[in-house]
């Protein structure tokens, strides 16, 4: 049985989503957007595993707090990963959750329950608004924090007491401080202050050193202010105590180790010690299993832990002393205690992250066992292949990045270099692969006492499940070790026989000589190396970096090129030093330009002025640039030596003119694999590293430019700006548009279709390109915004040949349904000169030309006979006239979304039928008389026949007679219960047929309905609106779906959503925002139910909604019932007509 069935695993370590989130920052918790595991303090005491440095310290910082005794200092000291941050967050949570530290330990518990009323401020180097500068200063109101005291005294609510030291940047007085203090209750956070010193001292602020020294000497004083008082600082030093008693600082603030000195002589004057999270192996195994189990049932594990010590006992000859072994193993179960180790040492002297690499590597670890077939006994050290899990930036990072060939071509590559029918070679790979991760972080030459000797291997590599499985026995690694070393499988690996020492080591002579020459370059020949630099820039702006595959050495890169991203032609990308420098031109293309050395001033200048004067288009030019030079110092390093990298490999027999052609070789091939590798890195970190992208907005009526970042993972850095810009809370660049958002863009520049007005489309298109308060919008994209508009017969376009691109004219053949609406008639392509022209006007054009038609054709002489010209609409299968559309209250509606159908007839002779009036509204007591007339067209002077199709008519005069000729009809309104077609035909001697139609509609009247219980009997249900909230979104979408299931078939959808808007936001997921216009209901309410549920529950919805009916749907006692309830519960307005 293996360790899976010993131990729970956490659900977070089950979700790769959690990897990148393992050591929140302590702002993250501060402003609530950390993962639920460390804002939430049970969860995240759930996971604490209380040292003894964190137990004392959060003992003493309670019996201050609740009886004002203890140390109240306490500077904390440890190098990235060492638990500082963490440790900050158990006080955090202690002091403002004390009902929640039962989860740490009785004794915490018992203490905390009584701690009440304490404030807490939190310092965070890396925010400027919870660590103010002069740099970066915080604005309250009228007031601008500049320092440290000024952002405590601001939090304390007494900053009136620092006011004049904190605008001058003087450290106030102990005095000043302690009256600070006094009366109350504060636990004092403070973290990443070596980042703050650091990016003070190394910004170009002119008091940069002076106020620095002000910062130590407030915390030395702060330090005896909180002392004499009833309040605690802690306050984290990336720092590390050398065994000799010196403190030394994080490797990468060496350059700032006279401050950090400073800071930590005055820190102890009042504490007396610094505190270091973890101190022993035991802890740090005991944080990293807390972290990963929530239970681990060693006792279950004792069967095999036995098994395995008889084990070693059985076979002492080749496991040697193991009595150290045999004590751990209870202790870091179900790791191998060199598991632990071997990952701290490459923590420590690889990444410079102890607890953060562990946890991150052990995690993927535990997923890829859990989700394979393996079960062992314990985890071994040989279980990690950084290449398997992915991370092989981790372990070969910095200078260790030689060691990543070396272990690709020595460990990943055995299985090419290990004969098949080697029994051994399993055995052969974990060996190996142990004695890599166990020795390559010393980086050395010689055979050091802490490299493994072959008991030691056989101790680290001795797994029972794996040696069964493989039906291997221990003598076995004795025997494989012998071969290893009298085989050819490495090159790298060494082996010192008068210690029995095994390790690792590289040959970084030519990697030596590549950076004498990339410095030599860089010191010489700056603007060189700058130049190489912008065609990089170039390249990875045009082209996007595709990982084609990996040789033994490194990844294999190619360039993708492309002409197009977006909005931005490659012809307009370009790269320049400086901003002041660049020429782009002030045309209406948007140009984007990379910018080496970041000025914000002179990127605003260049982004709306061209060689002083201001811009017309003011909304073309994006700049994208470096955000710190330290990244752009890094990029002309990498160039250098990349450069330098192709010399040296060209001087390689020059170099080594004295040492055999095979040495020589193997220098060419390490010096190729450096080339490729400060290819890839200087590829890579140019995309990474190219992400402050600024852009021009309006907010309020000041242009100004805004910037924002590109973190995408795109392969190009143009690909990044876009996404970056297009992003939802950005929406600078607009990668779809409809007609409606057209609208609404143009309407904020105060620029609206409406009748009357005219607009051309260059005039649109230029207006994006020169207002700055809006989005940029490929030219294409409005081209098909516009086409939208006309299909939709919002607009009409006018050609330069004066021909208007608006409705169809049909023939009768032409239409054979009018169940849906007429469509625009859409030019196919769309020129600059066009004009856009509002859709009632266009169609009083419109019927203006069809009247005039009518007026000076119908009669004429065709053909040897007389034309009769006849023009309808059609509208949701009604018929109506041309010649009388007008008296129609809504003609304007009908006309545009009706088919209009031109009838055309060559009559020899016949007549012209006049029914007068075609359009009644009637009540049921009135009754109207309706005038008929043949008029004779041509010689025509024979009878006529009249025949009315309906049981409205309850009268008529004389049906038929001579031409010309007159009668009536009657219409009763008692008849009338909805809209009604009266068909009148009349038929000549020849038998030809001619039309006439009447609508006669009741009168009636639009109700608004908003109380439940008001319908009446006959109602007609027109229309349904809504708007949405969080209370009523799923009764609106519930209603939608039951109106869909009530009123609707299969084949006609009587019911439709006219308009549907939501935004929704959601603190997991960010915003989403949806809009349906003349939607299927059925879509509808399955799109929107996918992306809330998407969302989560914790969400904010708003919006609103709008149903239309395309036939009239009288309201019967279901549908009076389902409205009267969602009248109730969701607020919903329902409109009907109603007769009067």
């Amino acid at each position: 049985m293996g360790f899976k069935q010993h131990v729970s695993v956490r659900k977070d370590v089950l979700d790769p989503s959690f990897d990148e989130k393992l050591a929140p920052e302590i702002y993250e918790v501060v402003y609530g957007t950390a993962p639920r595991i460390y804002k939430d303090p049970k969860e995240f005491f759930k996971r604490t595993y209380l040292t003894d440095s964190m137990r004392t310290i959060l003992l003493e910082i309670g019996n201050t707090l609740t009886e004002g005794k203890g140390r109240k200092v306490y500077p904390i000291i440890a190098f990235f990963g060492g638990g500082k941050t963490h440790t900050l967050l158990t006080i955090y949570h202690a002091v403002l959750s004390p009902d929640s530290t039962h989860l740490l330990s009785d004794e915490v518990y018992k203490l905390y329950r009584n701690v009440k009323g304490v404030e807490i401020v939190v310092v965070y180097g890396k925010d400027s608004k919870l660590a103010p500068s002069p740099v970066k200063p915080l604005e309250k109101g009228s007031r601008k924090i500049k320092t440290l005291w000024g952002y405590l005294a601001y939090r304390l609510k007494r900053y009136e007491l620092v006011e004049r030291d904190d605008r001058n940047e003087t450290c106030p007085d102990q005095s000043v401080l302690k009256e600070l203090l006094q009366g109350l209750k504060v636990v004092i956070l403070v973290d990443e202050i070596l980042d703050y010193i650091d990016s003070i001292l190394s910004s170009k602020y002119r008091n940069k050193e002076g106020y620095i020294r002000e910062v130590v000497r407030f915390f030395d004083r702060l330090a005896q202010a909180v002392e004499s008082t009833n309040n605690v600082l802690v306050i984290t030093i990336a720092a590390e105590k050398k065994p000799e008693g010196i403190i030394e600082p994080q490797p990468r603030y060496k350059r700032i180790s006279e401050f950090v000195r400073d800071l930590l002589d005055a820190l102890l004057r009042v504490a007396g010690n610094v505190y270091a999270p973890i101190s022993r192996n035991t802890e740090l195994f005991n944080v990293i299993k807390k972290r990963l189990f929530s239970e681990v049932r060693v006792s279950e594990a004792n069967d095999e832990i036995r098994r395995l010590i008889n084990t070693y006992h059985e076979f002492k000859e080749v496991f040697g002393d193991t009595s150290k072994l045999e004590k751990d193993i209870s202790e870091t179960y179900p790791f191998h205690p060199s598991y632990i180790s071997v990952l701290r040492e490459i923590a420590e002297r690889v990444t410079g992250n102890r607890t953060r690499f562990l946890m991150r590597i052990s995690r993927l670890l535990l997923r890829k066992l859990l989700n394979s077939n393996e079960d062992p006994v314990l985890i071994m050290p040989w279980h990690i292949d950084p290449v398997e899990l992915g991370v092989e930036g981790l372990f070969f990072m910095g200078d260790y990045s030689d060691y990543q060939k070396i272990y690709i071509d020595e460990i990943i590559a055995l299985d090419k270099k290990i004969p098949r029918e080697s029994a051994k070679r399993n055995l052969t790979k974990i060996i190996l692969r142990t004695i890599f991760l166990s020795t390559y972080p010393y980086d050395s030459l010689k055979a050091e006492p802490v490299f493994p000797t072959s008991k030691e291997i056989a101790q680290m590599v001795y797994e029972p499940k794996f040696f069964e499985t493989n039906r291997f026995k221990p003598v076995d690694i004795r025997d494989a070790l012998t071969e290893i070393k009298i085989s050819n499988y490495t090159v790298f690996l060494h082996y010192d026989e008068s210690t029995d020492r095994y390790w690792y080591s590289r040959i970084a002579s030519i990697k030596e000589w590549i950076r004498r020459e990339a410095k030599r370059i860089l010191e010489e020949n700056r603007s060189y190396v700058e130049n190489l630099l912008m065609e990089n820039i170039h390249k990875l702006m045009t082209s996007r970096l595709i990982e084609i595959g990996r040789s033994r050495e490194a990844s294999v890169y190619s360039m993708e090129q492309f002409n197009y991203v977006e909005i931005f032609d490659t012809k307009n990308i370009s790269v320049y030093k400086y901003a002041s420098e660049a020429e782009v031109p002030d045309n209406s293309y948007y140009k984007l330009v990379a910018i080496l050395y970041n000025k914000q001033e002179e990127i605003e200048e260049l982004i709306y002025k061209f060689r002083g004067i201001e811009r017309t288009y003011a909304n073309t030019v994006v700049a994208v640039t470096i955000s710190t030079r330290d990244k752009l110092e890094s990029l002309l390093e990498y160039q250098a030596l990349l450069r330098a990298a192709e010399i040296i490999m060209d001087r390689i027999n020059e170099l080594y003119s004295g040492y055999a052609k095979e040495i020589r070789d193997i220098e060419r091939s390490i010096a190729a694999y450096q080339k490729r590798v400060f290819e890839n890195i200087l590829l890579t970190n140019i995309l990474n590293f190219f992400d402050q992208v600024y852009y021009p907005v309006v907010r309020g009526s000041r242009r100004i430019v805004e910037k924002t970042y590109a973190t995408t993972s795109d392969r190009s850095i143009s690909e990044k700006v876009v996404s970056a810009l297009s992003s939802p809370n950005i929406g600078k660049i607009v990668r779809s548009l409809n007609f409606e958002s057209l609208k609404t863009y143009l309407s904020k520049v105060e620029i609206e279709i409406n009748p009357g007005r005219k607009i051309s489309v260059g005039d649109v298109i230029n207006v994006f390109k020169t207002r700055p308060e809006l989005p940029m919008i490929r030219e294409s994209r409005i081209i098909d915004a516009i086409k939208e508009g006309v299909s939709n017969l919002e607009i009409a376009l006018i050609d330069e040949f004066n021909r208007r691109y608006f409705k169809h004219i049909y023939s009768p053949s032409d239409i054979t349904s009018f169940t849906d609406k007429d469509r625009g008639e859409v030019p196919t392509s769309i020129r600059e000169s066009f004009i856009i022209m509002h859709w009632r006007d266009a169609l009083r054009e419109m019927l203006e030309e069809i009247k005039r038609d009518i007026e000076e054709n119908n009669g004429a002489r065709k053909d040897k006979g007389i034309l009769k010209l006849n023009y309808y609409v059609i509208y949701r299968n009604n018929k109506y006239p041309i010649k009388d559309i007008e008296k129609f209250p809504d003609w304007e509606i009908i006309l545009r979304d009706g088919f209009i159908v031109k009838e055309e007839n060559i009559l020899r002779t016949g007549i012209n039928l006049i029914v007068e009036p075609s359009y009644i509204e009637i009540s049921p007591d009135d009754s109207v008389d309706v005038r008929i007339e043949a008029q004779p067209l041509g010689d025509y002077r024979g009878n006529i026949k009249i025949n009315v199709s309906s049981d409205v008519v309850t009268d008529h005069g004389v049906l038929e007679g001579q031409v010309p000729f007159k009668t009536w009809i009657k219409i009763n309104g008692s008849k009338i219960r909805q809209q009604t077609l009266i068909t009148i035909k009349a038929i000549d001697d020849y038998g030809n047929s001619y039309e006439g139609i009447i609508i006669v509609k009741p009168k009636t009247s639009i109700i608004i309905v908003e109380k439940p219980g008001v319908f009446e009997k006959g109602d007609i249900l027109i229309g349904i609106k809504s708007l949405v909230n969080n209370k009523n979104y799923r009764d609106v979408l519930e209603l939608i779906n039951e109106l869909n299931e009530l009123v609707n078939k299969p084949d006609e959808n009587v019911f439709i959503v006219n308009k549907m808007e939501l935004h929704v936001e959601s603190r997991e997921y960010g915003v989403g925002n949806v809009l349906f216009k003349q939607a299927d209901p059925v879509i509808v309410y399955e799109v929107i139910s996918d992306l809330l549920g998407y969302m989560g529950s914790n969400i904010s919805v708003k919006g609103s909604f709008e149903a239309e009916f395309t036939k009239e749907i009288i309201i019967n006692s279901t549908l009076k019932r389902m409205l009267d309830k969602y009248i109730r519960y969701a607020g919903i307005e329902v409109t009907v007509v109603r007769r009067k």
